[in-house]
Formats: C-alpha cells, sequence, structure tokens
C-alpha cells in the first residue's frame, strides 16, 4: 500500500485508535523510518514522526489509549493527545519485527530473527513489559 501523493510506501504497520482513525509506521528490516496517520479513503499519508526507531511494527494499546511502536530494539509509546513519545524501552541486541499488546497494559514483542515471541528452548518471552 502507498500514498500517490508523496510516493511513501506503506510497508509494515497499520493500526487503528478507539475512533478508527489509521496510522502507520514504514521501515526498513531494522526499524528507523516514519510513523504518521493514513486516510484509508483517499491513501493519503501524513508523516507525524522520520527517523523514528520503533517505526516497523505497531498496534493500538486500549488500555493506555496509546500507540505502541516495535523496532531497533525499541519499543516506544505514542500518545497521540499529546503528540508526544512518552516512553521508550531499549533492548540491546534485539531487533524488534512486530509487537502486539493484550489490552490489560502487557507488550509482547516479537524479534526478527525467530519466528515467535516465544523462545522454543527455553520457553519465556524475548521482551513483554507493563508500561
Amino acid at each position: 500500500y502507498g500514498d500517490a501523493a508523496t510516493g511513501r510506501a506503506i510497508e509494515d504497520g497499520l493500526a487503528f485508535d478507539a475512533a478508527g482513525d489509521a496510522y502507520y509506521t514504514s521501515s526498513g528490516p531494522a526499524g528507523t523510518g516514519s510513523f504518521g496517520t493514513i486516510d484509508l479513503t483517499t491513501g493519503v499519508t501524513t508523516e507525524l514522526f522520520g527517523g523514528v526507531p520503533a517505526a516497523h511494527g505497531l498496534a493500538f494499546d486500549p488500555f493506555t489509549g496509546d500507540f505502541i511502536l516495535f523496532g531497533d530494539g525499541q519499543v516506544a509509546q505514542y500518545d497521540q493527545g499529546t503528540n508526544v513519545f512518552v516512553s521508550t524501552i531499549f533492548f540491546p541486541g534485539e531487533q524488534f519485527d512486530q509487537g502486539t499488546v493484550d489490552g490489560a497494559g502487557h507488550l509482547f514483542g516479537a524479534p526478527a530473527d525467530r519466528q515467535a515471541p516465544e523462545d522454543p528452548v527455553v520457553g519465556q518471552f524475548h521482551a513483554a513489559a507493563k508500561m
């Protein structure tokens, strides 16, 4: 999916807030890309931030009402009410591909070099945090 007006490709994440507005992330495999809104009727994107390390995976967290971005060894929390990233957690050595939330304040990150967020050898999640 892409924005014909800007030529910006939407390659990674698409999530909707409680009002149904669409937000996107777009980056290379290691993260560091753009985060913004997309009008699904026209396909026009509006970049809110560029050069965001965690702009790869994207989820809306109904518990906080914030968007959670996953990528480049980081998990970032974006508050759309203040238009600010309110927190960032760093996981040195990890490259998150995607992530999700459970709606109760817990995050689950899927490392890019494994098939699932749980390591089958040790049976532990690679990244879980309460924000």
